[in-house]
């Protein structure tokens, strides 16, 4: 069940990454955590990747920075089903 849960928050925040869904629409739809602290960790970072637009609209570095940030959790959470 962890491994269906990580894959569908990885999904959701490459929707997100690419514009097909909105920060909040990915939330609306996040698996429960159940205790899976990377689970809420990525929540957390979606949360951050919504309240920043601005930030990352004036100034590339951020925006560099924050989506790779974004691009290694859905690694991470492709990668530590276990």
């Amino acid at each position: 069940m962890r491994a269906i849960s990580r894959e569908s928050a990885a999904t959701l925040i490459e929707k997100v990454l690419t514009g097909e869904m909105t920060s909040s629409m990915a939330r609306d739809l996040w698996p429960q955590p159940k205790g899976d602290s990377l689970l809420d960790q990525a929540y957390h970072l979606l949360y951050h990747f919504e309240d920043d637009t601005d930030i990352r609209a004036r100034d590339s570095k951020y925006r560099e920075w924050q989506t790779a940030l974004m691009r290694k959790l859905v690694l991470q959470l492709r990668c530590e089903q276990n």
